[in-house]
């Protein structure tokens, strides 16, 4: 059931060093992985968010959240069967 599983978001960003220059040094996170295609930041009971570049930032034209399941399927099948 995804209302028990840990949920991720993802933060677009236009320039992805203006913008970990903020969650750093303003916020205070601490990035938890750096990668070519952005900065993962882990926070409280399991949860995280991905920071990463695209153009598309601030037009909600991006996906903006994810869930960690063990068993996708289970978990479609379980939607499909709710809704």
């Amino acid at each position: 059931m995804l209302q028990n599983a840990p949920m991720y978001s993802y933060i677009p960003a236009k320039d992805v060093a203006r913008a970990r220059k903020f969650y750093e040094e303003t916020l205070g996170f601490t990035p938890k992985e750096v990668t070519a295609g952005g900065v993962v930041y882990e926070f409280g009971k399991g949860t995280a968010c991905f920071l990463y570049p695209t153009p598309n930032a601030g037009s909600s034209m991006a996906s903006q959240a994810f869930w960690q399941v063990q068993d996708i399927e289970k978990e479609v099948a379980d939607s499909l069967r709710v809704g």
